[in-house]
């Protein structure tokens, strides 16, 4: 699985031993035909319950912190439910807002994601982190 090398690799390269977190239990990846695009579309309302289970698995094992994150250039694919994209940030912001213990990065490409997407993620969230700064969404009481 290519992305799982790539996060190896970049564990790696902070020094970070990925397969020793991988069995600890510590770290999971999985591919988008696994998690976002399961069944060759993407369920807005089941990637929500995934994401609600996880953090609930965490929360009742004692979980302090957790990091959810997400590589959205699956978003791009063309498969069914994908122009849901920002009703399910939407849903997924306002799912956080009662675990202030869980943050959640959702990573967009520039180059794979269209403009109106990622203005659209701009407008939503409280807060986006650009290639050399973090600045405050552009409206982050805007509702999808």
């Amino acid at each position: 699985m290519a992305s799982l090398n790539r996060v190896l690799d970049r564990l790696h390269g902070e020094n970070l031993d990925g397969r020793a977190l991988i069995d600890q239990g510590i770290l999971q990846v999985a591919p988008w035909s696994e998690t976002y695009l399961l069944g060759g579309y993407f369920d807005s309302d089941r990637m929500l319950g995934d994401c609600t289970n996880i953090i609930n698995r965490c929360s009742s094992a004692g979980t302090q912190r957790l990091l959810l994150a997400g590589e959205k250039a699956w978003c791009a694919s063309g498969l069914p439910g994908c122009e849901r994209i920002i009703h399910y940030e939407a849903a997924m912001d306002k799912l956080l807002r009662d675990f202030l213990w869980v943050t959640a990065v959702c990573q967009y490409s520039l180059s794979d994601i269209q403009a109106a997407v990622i203005y659209d993620n701009l407008c939503l969230h409280r807060y986006a982190k650009t290639t050399d700064r973090l600045v405050t969404g552009l409206n982050p009481r805007l509702e999808f």
